[in-house]
Parts: structure tokens; sequence; C-alpha cells
């Protein structure tokens, strides 16, 4: 979660068919899509814990932070994958409901994550305080130790993806929701009627997966730090669209999910570099980053801004800058004139004869065109979010009244 701090509370894009890195191909027979197959190549050392359908978390004698837990989690379904590690729709089996379990990547000492350090404290803490009910609730945490070193596991209710089952592109309480984490990523709509979808339901839902084998090239290869076979993601809106268990527009809630990089005002800024897609970093953060913090500057609460304004953009309109493009450069042709200097930080070859900002607005404007008439108020907002120099974006402040007149 870019920026976040405890104190303030804190979509999905069609991608072209991945190919995967020579490398994979070159150590497995068989390599997928990148949107239902995690890499393979992360399970190794301080990488992906081992999971399979039906496996029971946690097994015995591997727990190494409380040696008296007894098995309870059952594995059901893959939700997701990512930097983090693996997340799967579990039962457990002592309350009877249905859960999401994230195993962290691995570490080499068994440590608390400041993600689940977070999740605990505002379970513990932070009820009654304003936006605890945009919190992902957290439920339990348990380190195990696999093949592949110590994996945090951070026991969490189930959130579904936003997507147009659930979400009202009309709605502007959805973007007032969404104030407060500029990553898309980082959202998802709650979902309480899955809890007590009967196990059965679920079994049937995903009945005969087409799992993906595991063979690697060489014969020799550790198979005790990989999964017998790969599972692939699945979109539980489905299901809950099938079990008419999906909230209405006007119950929905958006939680945020991701406090991975999470930090408390008295400490210092973490290390952000990756934190939300390179499409919706603003320019100062970019080039920072290529100029190894020789110019720009770090996250802070104006690139929160741009961010969150790029993000409206991906959830209601279109994204408003391809990854496949020079973010930089696409970034400063939308938001303004920026110092001379930051254009040696292109990419080599891309053209920096920019038009004006005015020009490069309208031609997307008419992209826009077709789009419910009410989006002329909200790309309005967006343009005095989406402004080069950081102190002259308007202010989160600012854009609750905009949003809430």
């Amino acid at each position: 979660m870019a920026g976040s701090t405890i104190n303030q509370m804190p979509a999905i894009n069609a991608t072209p068919k991945w190919i995967p890195p020579p490398i994979a191909l070159e150590t497995f027979v068989y390599a997928g899509d990148e949107n239902e197959f995690e890499n393979l190549l992360r399970y190794t050392k301080n990488g992906y814990h081992p999971v399979i359908l039906g496996d029971v978390l946690l097994k015995p004698q591997t727990c190494v932070s409380d040696e008296n837990m007894q098995p309870r989690y059952r594995i059901l379904l893959k939700l997701g994958f990512g930097a983090f590690g693996t997340v799967w729709l579990a039962r457990d089996l002592v309350e009877e409901r249905n859960i999401s379990i994230k195993i962290r990547s691995g570490s080499a000492t068994p440590c608390p994550s400041t993600e689940g350090r977070v999740l605990r404290w505002v379970r513990d803490n932070g009820l009654g305080c304003r936006g605890h009910d945009r919190i992902l609730h957290f439920y339990d945490s348990f380190i195990i130790q696999g093949p592949n070193g110590f994996h945090e596991c951070l026991v969490t209710e189930v959130v579904a993806p936003i997507c147009e089952l659930i979400w009202d592109r009309t709605a502007s309480r959805f973007m007032i929701q969404l104030i407060g984490d500029p990553h898309t990523g980082n959202f998802g709509i709650a979902v309480p009627h899955l809890h007590q979808l009967d196990e059965e339901i679920i079994i049937d839902f995903i009945s005969n997966p087409e799992v993906m084998p595991v063979v690697p090239h060489d014969p020799q290869f550790p198979m005790h730090t990989i999964p017998a076979y790969q599972t692939p993601t699945t979109d539980i809106t489905k299901l809950l669209a099938e079990e008419k268990a999906l909230p209405t527009t006007a119950e929905a809630n958006i939680k945020i999910l991701d406090f991975g990089r999470a930090h408390w005002v008295d400490e210092p800024l973490p290390e952000l570099h990756g934190a939300v897609p390179a499409q919706i970093r603003p320019p100062e953060v970019e080039v920072y980053r290529r100029s190894a913090g020789k110019e720009g500057s770090a996250w802070s609460e104006a690139a929160d801004v741009w961010a969150f304004a790029l993000s409206l953009c991906e959830l209601r309109l279109e994204p408003l800058i391809s990854r496949w493009d020079d973010t930089l450069r696409s970034a400063i042709k939308f938001g303004g004139p920026a110092p001379r200097s930051w254009l040696q930080y292109c990419n080599e070859g891309t053209d920096v004869s920019l038009r004006t900002r005015d020009e490069v607005w309208s031609r997307r404007v008419k992209l826009f065109s077709k789009s419910p008439k009410d989006m002329d108020s909200l790309l309005n907002v967006v343009k005095l979010m989406v402004v080069t120099a950081p102190n002259d974006r308007c202010s989160m402040a600012d854009v609750l009244s905009y949003l809430c007149p």
C-alpha cells in the first residue's frame, strides 16, 4: 500500500498473452498464462510455499509460532498471487466459515511481517476509529516452516475483486470509498455472504479443475520445493453471482487489502519502489527512481493524489497511461511541463517534443466521448490531480469536496 500510514486509516485490465521467460521453459516442461498461474521459478529459497488443493494448514510439526496449534484451514481454491506470496480460499474447520489465507513468501528467520503487525493493531485498537470498516478484517496469523523457508500465514475475511458485476460506474460513493489508497490492486469488495456458503457448494463450483502438472526437465530437481501441480486462479465473483451472494451497489463496501508497505508515522518511510504499477506512478517518483535519487522526489501525499487520479480513470473510464508506453514521458504529457533535466530520463529514442497539455487532454477527451455524461466532471477533477509539479496538485480534501459538493 503505497505511502499509507496508520493514522490516516487508510481493475482489472486485459493484458496481452504472456510469453513465459525462456529460463522458465528451460527449467519446466509446462508454463502457463501469468494471469492464471504463478511463475514456478518463485518456488525457491525464501520464495513461495508449495500448496495444493485439499491441503490442511497447518501440517503437523510445521508451526513455529505456536507449537500447540492444530490443523485447521483446508485449502479450497487459489484466489491470487504476487510478489508477496499466494492467496487461497480456505475452510476454517473450527469456526465453520470460509476465509482467505495469504501465505507470504519465505524468509530465513521466523519473524512476523509489518503487514501482520499492522492488521493485528488495526483489529485490536482501531474499532470505532474513522475508516476502520474499510480495512480487511483480520482473524489470525501463524508462521510455518517449509522447504523454502519460514512463511507467515495471514487469515482474513474473503473479498472479491472490483468488477462490473458489483460496481456501478455511476455511483460516486465508490469513488469516495477509494480515497485512501491509490493502487487498484489493493481494493476489494466485502462479500459477507460468502462466509457461510457450504463447502460442498464451493467444491462443486470448481469441480474437476484444469490443473497444470509441474514437470522439471532435470530428474534430480528438488521436488519437495514445488507443488505437485499448479492451480489456476479462480474468479469468485462468478461463484457469488451463481449463489446470488453478490452485494448490491447500495450494500457494497470497499476494503483495503495490502499492508505490506504500511508504516507507523514515527518510523522511517520504507522503500516504496514498485509499490504501485509504473503506469500510475507520478513523474517525480519515476524520475527519482531512474536517477537513483539525484532528481525528483520519493513518495509523498502529493504522489497519492496523482496515483488516485489515474486509478479513477482506470476504474471508471480506461487507463490514462499504458504500461507499454514510456510511463515517464506519458506522465509529463498529461501533467504539463517538467524540468528540462527530467527529460534525459525518458527512455532512449523516446520523442520528448511534447504537445501542450491542453492538446493532449483534448485528444483524450475525444476518446471518452461515448462515456456517461457525468464523466466530464470526473475528468475535470482528474486534471486538477494530474499535474507534473507536486505542489500544484489539488489535495485529497479538495477531491472529496468535488466528489461530494
